[in-house]
This record gives structure tokens, sequence and C-alpha cells, in this order.
């Protein structure tokens, strides 16, 4: 399953979050946390459609709760807070090689379902994991830094895994993650689990497993042939939400007016990031801004000599 994903026609799970936000407390305390967020999801090699709902009763409509990506395709679409929605194509030629904020924002939100995918695994791709027999092993880049992924799998008496043992080998420095798996009494998917927990080990503290992570998979349906390329669109999406709508080709970001008329919004400066575009200056408002401030120069330099002349005069009168 985790080598090669079969179609899924419907996965909704949801993950454990800290009580109060922020980052994972590294205590303890967070595996006594009771506050989650939910999600929505179907995939297959050549589609994608995720989206983070605002409860599970946003499961049979199509609210959003401001993240959602979208492949339909070579069609891409993310959806960022508060509601923007930017789309392209990945035939354009100007994207080829690029590393544009909404390119890493796409892929850094769908963390989630490549981490319930994976069974857990963190920052592997879809099908990207290799087995050799129990041992798995798989590279990846997060944030321009290079990851070695390797583990192995824990085995169960009944037959199923318990879960995995896996090492992140970054550049400078190794952690050491354990996940455990539970199953549901009578699985659809006997195989696959219903929990993973995710728990870090301290290379201080061997044996100790500090949970940083939860997922449970609520509803999972898998499909024998492919979805038709409208179960990933993003069109009932946008309709139904209203988002602002941005189009990113040849190398900017566009506005989509209610019209459908393209407005410039950003351009790429040589790393990616965006910018605001260049203000276009009409040569009539040029010259009468270059001349007003000529005339303002010019009254300065009169308005001053007038000080000059008097201090000149005050200072004749007091070496006198």
């Amino acid at each position: 399953f985790i080598s090669s994903p079969p179609v899924i026609r419907n996965l909704v799970f949801q993950q454990k979050v800290p009580m109060d936000g922020g980052a994972r407390p590294l205590d303890g305390t967070f595996a006594l946390s009771t506050r989650f967020e939910y999600f929505q999801a179907r995939w297959q090699t050549n589609g994608l459609l995720f989206r983070r709902l605002g409860g599970l009763g946003d499961v049979t409509n199509l609210s959003v709760a401001a993240e959602l990506v979208s492949i339909s395709g070579h069609e891409h679409a993310l959806v960022e807070p508060p509601g923007r929605l930017t789309t392209w194509d990945d035939r354009d030629p100007s994207i080829a090689g690029k590393a544009v904020s909404i390119f890493y924002t796409s892929q850094f939100m769908l963390e989630p379902l490549r981490r319930v995918v994976n069974m857990g695994i963190m920052y592997a791709g879809f099908g990207k994991v290799e087995w050799a027999g129990n041992h798995f092993r798989t590279e990846a880049e997060l944030d321009h830094e290079h990851i070695v992924i390797t583990g192995q799998l824990l085995p169960a008496p009944g037959g199923r895994p318990s879960g995995l043992k896996v090492h992140y080998a970054f550049p400078h420095q190794t952690y050491h993650y354990i996940i455990r798996y539970s199953y549901a009494p009578t699985p659809k998917y006997s195989y696959l689990p219903a929990v993973i927990r995710s728990c870090w080990i301290p290379d201080d503290r061997k044996q100790t497993e500090i949970e940083v992570d939860e997922w449970r998979i609520i509803n999972f349906e898998i499909d024998d042939t492919l979805l038709a390329d409208n179960a990933f669109g993003i069109a009932p999406f946008a309709q139904f939400n209203r988002w602002a709508t941005r189009v990113y080709p040849n190398g900017a970001v566009y506005d989509r007016g209610t019209n459908g008329a393209l407005q410039m919004a950003y351009i790429l400066d040589p790393f990616g990031a965006l910018l605001p575009p260049r203000p276009r200056i009409s040569r009539m408002l040029l010259y009468t801004i270059w001349g007003g401030m000529n005339v303002a120069i010019f009254a300065l330099v009169l308005g001053a000599k007038e000080p000059n002349k008097e201090n000149s005069k005050h200072e004749r009168r007091v070496t006198a």
C-alpha cells in the first residue's frame, strides 16, 4: 500500500493538534490533547483533491476551512487563508525550474495527506518508499535540505505490523522516531491501521517515546479504476465559496476580475519571491512632478538667501 497506493475515492481523517495551538510540546503533554483538525481527500497518480474541513459535517458539502490543494491532469489549484485561489498549468514553460511560494505552499499543505498515505512516515512523496524485506528507504527534500529516510517494520503476532522504526538523516543531524499502529475491531480494509501515532525518541533517552502526532482514519474507500478528472476539479468549490481568483502564467501572478479580465498582481524576483508590480507613470505626470520639484527647490534656495543676508549684516555689526 505504501509503495504503490491504490486509487483513493474518499479518505476522511483527523489529526490531533495542541490544545492551545502553536508547536507541539515535547514534554509528553501532547498525548493528552483532545483537540482535532479534519481533512478529506481523493487521490490517484494523475489527480488529487485535498481540503481542510471546518468539522465532520462538511464532508458532504463544498465548504473549505481556508485550505485546499487540487491537481486535475495538468491543472493545479491552491486555496490559502483567508480564501485566495491561485491556479496554474504545469505545462506553462515559465514554470519549469521555478521555486515559487505558491508551489512550496501547495506541497507544504499536502503533508498531512502524505503522512496518512505513507502510514506515518514524514516528508516522503506518494509511492516513493522502497522496500527490501522488512526494511525501507526513500529520500526527500525539505527547505533545500536533503533527507535520507530509512527504517524497518515492527512485526506483530497477528500478522499485521505493530508499527515502524524510522530514521530521518539530515545533513548534520539524524532524528529517530517510532510509529505505533492501532486497528479497528471490524475494519473495512483489515490491513490498514485505524490510528497512527508518531513518537520522537530523544538521543539522550533511547527508551523514551514522546508522542508528537496522532492520525485517525474515519472513512476510507478505494477504487479499482481511475476516477474522472472532474472528481478533482476546483470549479464547484470556487463557485460555492466565491474565492478571489489569481492565475500564475508567464512568470507573474494576475488577479482575475469578475468579468474574467486579468490584471497583474505580482511579479517574481530571481529568488521566486512575489513583488508588487512597478506602477506605470504617464509622461505628462512625470513632467508635472519634475517641474514641481524644480519650483520647490528654487523656492527653498530663495528662502535660504534672505536669512543668510540678515545673518551677514548681524555678524558685521557685531564685529564692528
